[in-house]
């Protein structure tokens, strides 16, 4: 197995089951299953929503593999997905207070946003699969980094301006990928297993 299969691999695990054919090991369809979109919406102790929490791996994945490493327009600008979402923000949530995380989880379409999920998905993998090992190799430059921050992917919030001013630049696309494709959503779907553990008051972490 080299190393592009197992980025795809993985990947396709902390995915929904939608996403590969055949694949049975979907970390998000286990957070998800049995949840009426009541639950998903709730934000139990004030936490973050299953809701917010989905949307926001998708948002970062779109971002770090399409303007940053594969130099192309979000997924998010296509095929009107802010339209079917329901919301008009462009960000990656990043930074957001209490009251934007509500109005967000209150207002967004779930079953586009898990649509959406898999869509940036099928993107990243076809840019892993036909990007050649130099790429892997190549670090994001200021002109990367310009590129998401001009299709508003930062947002106006002190946090999310550090990652764009201190934490992508100089990353490879390795790190991209794996990092954004894998990495981030396995944390965040950490905190949707506790999340889930809450509202339904049983279940494993």
């Amino acid at each position: 197995m080299n190393g592009v299969d197992l980025f795809l691999r993985e990947h396709a695990i902390v995915h929904s089951a939608d996403l590969v054919a055949g694949e049975s090991r979907s970390m998000e369809d286990t957070v998800l299953r049995d949840m009426d979109e009541t639950q998903i919406r709730a934000r139990p102790q004030g936490l973050n929503s299953l809701a917010w929490l989905f949307w926001h791996i998708a948002r970062y994945e779109d971002v770090a593999v399409n303007p940053i490493v594969a130099a192309r327009p979000q997924v998010f600008d296509e095929d009107g997905w802010a339209a079917r979402l329901g919301i008009e923000r462009r960000d990656m949530g990043t930074g957001m207070n209490a009251e934007e995380v509500a109005l967000l989880s209150e207002s967004i379409d779930i079953a586009a946003m898990r649509a959406y999920r898999v869509a940036v998905g099928r993107r990243t993998r076809e840019v892993a699969a036909a990007l050649p090992e130099a790429g892997w190799e190549r670090i994001a430059g200021a002109e990367d980094i310009a590129r998401a921050s001009a299709q508003d992917a930062f947002g106006p919030y002190p946090e999310a301006t550090w990652v764009e001013r201190k934490l992508w630049p100089g990353k490879s696309c390795a790190w991209f990928l794996y990092w954004l494709g894998v990495g981030h959503p396995l944390m965040h779907i950490g905190q949707g297993r506790w999340v889930r553990k809450l509202i339904l008051g049983k279940g494993m972490v």
